[in-house]
């Protein structure tokens, strides 16, 4: 890394309507983890994903103070004055106070594989240990990076989701880490 990253958890005084307007997160896929024929399978999918202006905005105005309102917590990290990473913890426990919801964790893209996602999916982890909740849950891209970033972590695939206040989006994986 050219410069020290600070890592920090938020309020809900630091959030601030542009505060995501120059976080890249751009990420080309080449393959996917797809259910084919009762098995998990790797197949060529090649597509991009990103945030609009629109979405970051939205991201800023909406989920992240939601995610202060269920008493969850998010956490960034910070290369000078950019903000290349962050990630966040739903606070509502679910299925009987078992789980926690991750509601994201994402590395802008020029600043992937430097170990700050490591950093703040840990981060994330100890917030949903101290809730009380066994397991922290998440809806991860079907993508092979992303798949394989969480089975690093140590997450593993569950066989459906788990119902709560984050809605999964489409072909997204069910996964959790036990805590």
């Amino acid at each position: 890394m050219g410069s020290s990253i600070l890592y920090q958890r938020l309020s809900m005084d630091d959030l601030k309507p542009d505060m995501l307007d120059r976080f890249n997160r751009h990420q080309v896929i080449a393959q996917c983890w797809l259910w084919v024929d009762g098995a998990w399978a790797l197949r060529d999918t090649p597509h991009v994903r990103d945030w609009s202006i629109n979405e970051k905005r939205h991201m800023a105005a909406n989920d992240l103070p939601q995610v202060f309102g269920s008493g969850g917590a998010v956490f960034t990290a910070q290369d000078g004055v950019s903000l290349v990473g962050l990630s966040a913890v739903d606070g509502t426990l679910l299925d009987h106070g078992r789980y926690v919801t991750l509601v994201f964790c994402h590395v802008s893209n020029e600043s992937r594989g430097q170990g700050i996602g490591r950093k703040l999916f840990a981060m994330a982890a100890a917030f949903a240990k101290g809730t009380g909740a066994s397991r922290l849950y998440l809806s991860a891209n079907p993508s092979r990076e992303t798949q394989a970033f969480y089975h690093a972590m140590g997450c593993r695939r569950l066989a459906q989701a788990v119902q709560g206040p984050v809605t999964a989006e489409p072909g997204e994986i069910p996964m959790f880490l036990g805590l």
